[in-house]
């Protein structure tokens, strides 16, 4: 079975630049691949994922559809995955489990505004993906809720909203598990 990967259809985050907060312990050569590839995906309009070593080199990449992007469960494991998310959001039911049950490194989520980041810890990811999908979907509710008594009829609105209350959900999320989430504007 293989891996999926996907954003969805639909303050105070942080800042920084290649390099940032999303990128503490990286190798400057690391950072640039990585960057390079984020800066690339940004804006598609459908997704797209890219896999690295430690060392900065692309060992994987797919193509996905508007909404997902599969991809090789072999090919994530113990790597840096990042991928695209046309919709700016930050992490998806889907990534988090794959993230989980692929026991990825890290996983980077690349929008337009902001790149998004959870690294595994040391003790490793500390769930099963069942049970971090449950508690994303748990979040991921409460965000919708609060979206759609702020909802308006401008599209550019809404997309800030989206983008502000699926991260909420993402930090409450990585607090519950203790990982470590960062959030870089770009």
């Amino acid at each position: 079975m293989g891996g999926r990967a996907g954003g969805g259809a639909s303050g105070g985050m942080g800042s920084g630049s290649r390099g940032g907060n999303t990128e503490r312990g990286y190798s400057a050569s690391l950072a640039r691949a990585v960057g390079d590839v984020e800066d690339r995906l940004r804006g598609n309009k459908y997704e797209s994922l890219g896999v690295f070593d430690d060392t900065g080199k692309m060992t994987y990449f797919k193509k996905g559809e508007a909404h997902y992007v599969k991809y090789d469960p072999k090919a994530v494991r113990d790597k840096i995955v990042t991928h695209n998310h046309p919709s700016g959001a930050s992490f998806s039911h889907q990534d988090i489990e794959g993230m989980v049950a692929n026991n990825m490194k890290e996983m980077r989520i690349a929008g337009k505004e902001y790149t998004f980041s959870i690294k595994r810890p040391k003790g490793g990811w500390g769930a099963t993906p069942a049970n971090a999908g449950a508690i994303v979907q748990h979040y991921d509710s409460q965000a919708r809720v609060k979206f759609s008594k702020e909802k308006t009829n401008d599209v550019a609105t809404n997309r800030k909203l989206w983008i502000k209350y699926s991260t909420e959900a993402t930090r409450k999320v990585a607090k519950y598990y203790g990982w470590d989430f960062s959030v870089k504007k770009n």
